[in-house]
């Protein structure tokens, strides 16, 4: 974690070598039981490598209300980023256009050029699907969907179609 965040992307570096490294971890809120999960796994990560941890949140990625806390997210003040936004919609991601020039990763929403850390949904959800129909004997599950642009709902309704196609079942 540390090589991939050492600040040399920028034309200016703030670090002496006794000084720590400094994450910002960018997310809406930690208030559900899955933004508690991963703020810890975030925060044990820093502990883990010994760097300083700031978790901004601003709101909504992408949206004005949260700009301003964003915006205080500099090269000069942080070496690198990891965000969670998975909810996302594709109009937000210019949202991170600003971070062009600080190692950003992203957690669950898939960004060109940056790394992701990923939640594997299809399988999760084929296999339970297919667990419902064969061992419980299932023939009508319904599915609630969650957003339509949100990639991993997404994931999830097309893991759901293909076992119900291959079952035969409407």
């Amino acid at each position: 974690m540390q090589s991939m965040f050492k600040n040399q992307h920028s034309p200016h570096i703030r670090m002496q070598q006794s000084e720590r490294l400094t994450i910002a971890y960018l997310a809406r809120n930690i208030s559900d039981s899955t933004g508690m999960r991963i703020w810890r796994g975030v925060g044990d990560g820093a502990r883990t490598q010994n760097v300083n941890l700031l978790w901004i949140a601003g709101g909504q990625l992408g949206h004005e209300a949260g700009t301003i806390l964003y915006d205080l997210v500099t090269s000069e003040h942080v070496d690198g980023i990891v965000s969670w936004a998975s909810s996302d919609h594709d109009d937000a991601l210019s949202f991170y256009d600003r971070y062009l020039d600080i190692p950003l990763v992203s957690i669950t929403l898939p960004l060109s050029g940056h790394p992701v850390v990923t939640v594997d949904n299809y399988p999760g959800m084929y296999e339970l699907i297919a667990h419902m129909i064969e061992a419980h004997e299932c023939r009508n599950i319904a599915f609630l969907r969650g957003p339509e642009h949100h990639h991993y709902a997404q994931e999830r309704y097309r893991a759901y179609t293909d076992v119900l196609d291959e079952y035969g079942l409407p």
